[in-house]
């Protein structure tokens, strides 16, 4: 992201999920919010620098989301793993443990489960599976 203010309201409505809920983040008005989105006014610095820190900071709890299994190995396999896929096409690395629970349970290639993943640098796989909700 860069020094924008217009950029920095795009980053932060689009991890808000809408005006409404990025307006009471910040503490301002919808009004506020809808202004600075079609650049009829641009936020004051104070304001901006609350943008920018919610734009920017880790979320405190992982997400939750549903992913569809593209690939697991067996348990029988030399190397245990898989990978699924979320809503936005975004690949999910499943490490053998996650592998395992999901065998356990009877999932098989194309199953849809709920997972809460992390972003990760590896090559094979932007987010890592942490953990199998339901």
């Amino acid at each position: 992201m860069n020094n924008s203010p217009l950029e920095a309201v795009f980053h932060a409505y689009r991890k808000a999920g809408s005006v409404e809920a990025l307006a009471k983040e910040l503490d301002v008005s919808e009004q506020s919010v809808d202004n600075w989105l079609n650049m009829r006014t641009r936020p004051q610095r104070g304001i901006l620098e609350k943008i920018i820190d919610f734009a920017t900071r880790k979320p405190s709890t992982l997400p939750e989301e549903v992913v569809v299994i593209t690939r697991m190995m067996t348990s029988e396999a030399a190397s245990v793993y898989g990978y699924s896929e979320t809503n936005e096409g975004e690949s999910v690395f499943l490490p053998p443990h996650i592998v395992n629970e999901l065998h356990e349970k009877g999932y098989v290639e194309g199953d849809v489960f709920t997972a809460r993943f992390k972003p990760q640098d590896h090559s094979s796989a932007p987010y890592y599976c942490v953990k199998v909700i339901r």
